[in-house]
């Protein structure tokens, strides 16, 4: 799933820089080049986080675990990464 720049929640924080930089209130620095691949290199990896979920789940017998593994492949196929077993 691909997350979308309209569902990115920004944190008060980030509302307060892009409305700095909307105003025109930052200078540009000498290696522009530089500083916009450094922090493209920094998005695609938050974005990235974003798009992975996890899910915990503890099971109270062996049996009940090794079911719900067995459902979650068959329903998602190469689409879920069991990551303990």
């Amino acid at each position: 799933m691909k997350i979308t720049p309209e569902e990115i929640k920004l944190t008060p924080y980030e509302e307060e820089i892009e409305r700095r930089l909307e105003a025109g209130e930052f200078k540009t620095v000498e290696n522009l080049e530089e500083w916009k691949k450094k922090l493209q290199k920094a998005a695609e990896r938050t974005l990235k986080k974003l798009e992975q979920e996890e899910l915990k789940v503890r099971f109270r017998s062996p049996e009940h675990k090794k079911k719900a593994i067995e459902l979650l492949k068959q329903y998602f196929g190469d689409e879920v990464e069991i990551v303990s077993t």
